[in-house]
């Protein structure tokens, strides 16, 4: 490893991408403020969800920012993503292979999208925006919200809409149920 290792085992390199990604948040948090439509940061999405077999577990998570959507008058996520200039190309913009989020930062916004659906939580057609931040400046955003007709996650960018089929929370959540069993019994 051409990085040096820290006491917690973490390289530099990685330090350094976490440090980029607050920098980040840092640079939006005030803007937010500015426009008058921040209403926290950090906030804390607790989810229990029950297995099939009867047992239990949590999935929690931190999500950015969460602000009013001035139009609706509704809370809605936004979760700030670095990423370097070669994945540029279709998560910033438009790529060989098209336009679209990252799939694992589409996995990690639906229990806040559900979180913030629940019953007291402001919105029941939440939505989150995924904003992209290359290393030298450029930024791209998706929007991320599940259709209410079938529960498909769409994403909705400058490159139009796209309605992913092969994702739902309950095809997710099938999965973690699955892997949380199966660590659980062993």
């Amino acid at each position: 490893n051409q990085y040096p290792i820290d006491v917690r085992g973490s390289n530099f390199k990685q330090q350094w991408v976490f440090n980029i990604g607050h920098f980040f948040e840092d640079m939006v948090a005030p803007l937010l403020m500015k426009a008058g439509v921040f209403i926290g940061r950090e906030m804390t999405a607790d989810l229990v969800r029950n297995t099939s077999d009867g047992g239990q577990y949590r999935i929690s998570g931190k999500i950015d920012f969460v602000v009013l959507n001035s139009a609706t008058g509704s809370a809605e996520v936004i979760e700030c993503k670095t990423t370097g200039a070669y994945k540029a190309a279709g998560l910033v913009v438009p790529g060989p292979n098209g336009f679209a989020p990252d799939p694992s930062h589409v996995l990690q916004v639906i229990p806040y999208l559900i979180w913030l659906g629940m019953p007291g939580q402001g919105r029941q057609k939440p939505r989150a925006t995924i904003l992209y931040l290359t290393r030298d400046g450029e930024g791209g955003e998706h929007e991320v919200y599940l259709d209410p007709s079938d529960g498909h996650v769409v994403i909705e960018n400058s490159e139009g809409t796209a309605h992913w089929t092969h994702m739902t929370p309950e095809k997710m959540f099938a999965s973690w149920d699955k892997l949380y069993c199966a660590i659980r019994d062993n």
